[in-house]
């Protein structure tokens, strides 16, 4: 077979790092991108702070993105004191459960010394379950700093078996300013992609618009979403997926990447 053109549109890394997706694409002879398809604002980081140091009030906390463990980390830049400032987070937040979306959440919130449980979760839907055991009904709430275009499944489902949650806001999701300059300049470079990687429903929202505005043509163009979620997304806006990968980590990429071209 000959290589083609992957490319994903996720959160570029920063120079000299390698995106593990990338090199697991690039090892088996596939040519693939990075594009960001998202901007975020960080909000409510006072609030965040000052429940952060109330661990006693919760039972743990839920951590679905990467970007919540981001706002943590920023939280305690901007308000702890110069005498705070050694650890992000303390002693007692390390004994209570983090409970975690994905690998790369569980990496993240493992570098502020908390104790994750569930990274191998590929959707806050799927965390439910794992939460609902581990705790009882009658446990404190949960702390859940999250973003605006956060679903309704968890806290929903938690709900249901008595478990609360004190939900912040803690980040805003919007597009990448320079999402349609970014695209058209790849197209222009490398032609149009074989494969488009999908990782979250606001991905697919703000790619959608890219697509139109630029006037792509997706008629020969392989969807591949990030997990049943963005799936279900895809195919709300129009797209067929060629393949979902259920898992948000790199070797469930590819399997999915590998089976298409199989087919």
């Amino acid at each position: 077979m000959s290589s083609c053109n992957v490319l994903l549109f996720r959160a570029v890394k920063d120079s000299g790092q390698v995106d593990p997706y990338i090199e697991v694409l690039n090892k088996q002879g596939l040519i693939a991108a990075c594009i960001s398809p998202l901007s975020f604002d960080f909000v409510n980081l006072e609030p965040l702070y000052l429940a952060l140091q109330c661990p006693d009030h919760f039972s743990g906390i839920i951590l679905t993105s990467p970007r919540a463990v981001e706002a943590i980390q920023k939280a305690h830049e901007n308000c702890a004191s110069e005498a705070d400032m050694s650890t992000c987070c303390g002693a007692a937040w390390k004994q209570l459960p983090a409970f975690v979306v994905g690998k790369a959440t569980a990496e993240a919130a493992t570098r502020l010394s908390f104790s994750t449980y569930g990274e191998d979760s590929g959707s806050a839907e799927a965390l439910a379950p794992l939460i609902v055991k581990a705790l009882p009904t009658d446990s404190k709430p949960l702390l859940f700093p999250c973003g605006n275009l956060r679903r309704e499944v968890l806290p929903q489902k938690l709900a249901e078996h008595g478990i609360g949650l004190h939900t912040l806001t803690v980040y805003h999701t919007t597009a990448n300013p320079r999402l349609e300059e970014s695209l058209l300049g790849h197209i222009q470079e490398k032609g149009v992609p074989e494969y488009l990687v999908l990782y979250s429903p606001s991905g697919v929202q703000f790619v959608d618009d890219a697509l139109k505005n630029l006037d792509i043509s997706t008629e020969k163009i392989k969807f591949i979403a990030i997990g049943p979620t963005t799936s279900t997304s895809l195919e709300k806006h129009g797209y067929k997926v060629a393949a979902t990968a259920l898992e948000p980590t790199p070797d469930s990429l590819l399997q999915a990447v590998m089976k298409v071209r199989c087919t």
